[in-house]
């Protein structure tokens, strides 16, 4: 089950809860990325504190300020932890079991601030060799420039790069091998697995040489993300969700516009992962798996365990000529796979 503050974060999220907590802050103001606002940190009336839009995060570019919302609560508003959780529950409108303690908190936090810190320099080193192999798959299967950027994918520039790199950002060895796992050196392709409220939980694997359930690891352990809807933070509050088969697939989908779409690894989709799925009250589900008989057979056991939780669903074939959602969408167009869809449901 995941934690009750990750759910106390979504519900904030969806209300701009940002605007409450940072508005009191001189130059306040919503911008692209989010927000801005002078930084309380650091001395300076220019507006360098970064306040995310999609997760409970903020970033100052002058001091290098960092954490989440129950961080700026502690050190600004000066409140002990246990308060400052409350006050975001009763603000969420949801009851806390009171399970989060601070030392899950400071875990998670370290966690995440390390995982962002490694993805961010894995994206730079994607684009920082013309002989990158991740790169050249990627434009390969079809994706553009600006699709690999809207995706934030990076690139494994190895174990040994990847720790020096954190190193310099101050994390402990310990930390580090704590958080991070040694993978193959053909697992180049990189995929940020955020949790439902936006948090970077783990980073997936891509293997450029390989096909299937194998191609797939993850830098982190599974045990942290195996419960975590992928791309779920961006489709919570759709009372119908479009699960496809593939972190890749549901990626692009999301970036060609399709919304409410969440993927699943290859492996199909679990119950816990749809407990986490339904405790944001979807209502409906359309299953989009691969095209062959390891994929009808994990969207007719989806359907069963949907049915067993009392939940519609349609399970849409691709045409024959289509492996899966990521080579349809870029073959055909948006309108063609909505579709798709459309006629699917009037069936059922």
């Amino acid at each position: 089950m995941r934690p009750d503050i990750e759910h106390i974060y979504a519900k904030l999220l969806d209300h701009k809860y940002q605007e409450s907590l940072f508005g009191d802050l001189p130059q306040f103001s919503s911008r692209d990325a989010g927000y801005i606002a002078s930084c309380p940190f650091h001395e300076g009336a220019e507006p360098t504190l970064l306040i995310h839009a999609e997760r409970p995060e903020y970033f100052c570019f002058v001091c290098s300020a960092r954490g989440d919302w129950l961080e700026y609560m502690q050190q600004i508003k000066k409140m002990d932890f246990n308060a400052a959780l409350l006050e975001l529950a009763d603000q969420a409108g949801i009851t806390s079991r009171n399970e989060y303690t601070i030392d899950n908190w400071k875990r998670d936090l370290l966690r995440t601030q390390l995982l962002e810190q490694a993805m961010t320099f894995c994206k730079t080193m994607l684009w920082s060799s013309k002989d990158n192999e991740a790169l050249k798959f990627l434009t390969n299967r079809g994706y553009t420039k600006d699709e690999i950027e809207g995706m934030d994918l990076g690139y494994n520039p190895g174990c040994e790069n990847l720790c020096s790199f954190l190193k310099q950002q101050e994390f402990h060895s310990e930390t580090i091998r704590t958080v991070l796992q040694d993978v193959g050196s053909e697992y180049k392709v990189l995929i940020p697995y955020r949790d439902t409220c936006g948090r970077l939980a783990g980073i997936a694997a891509r293997d450029i040489s390989s096909e299937g359930e194998a191609a797939y690891t993850f830098l982190c352990a599974e045990s942290e993300i195996r419960d975590i809807p992928f791309l779920m933070h961006n489709a919570r509050g759709s009372e119908t969700l479009i699960i496809v088969q593939g972190f890749l697939d549901a990626l692009l989908a999301d970036q060609e516009g399709v919304r409410g779409v969440v993927g699943i690894g290859l492996s199909g989709l679990t119950g816990e992962c749809l407990d986490s799925i339904l405790s944001y009250h979807t209502a409906e589900f359309h299953l989009i798996f691969k095209n062959d008989p390891s994929g009808k057979k994990s969207a007719t056991y989806a359907q069963a365990l949907l049915l067993d939780r009392g939940m519609r669903s349609t399970i849409i074939d691709l045409p024959d000529s289509y492996h899966d959602v990521d080579e349809y969408l870029r073959n055909a167009c948006i309108m063609e796979f909505t579709k798709l869809i459309e006629a699917a449901v009037k069936k059922t």
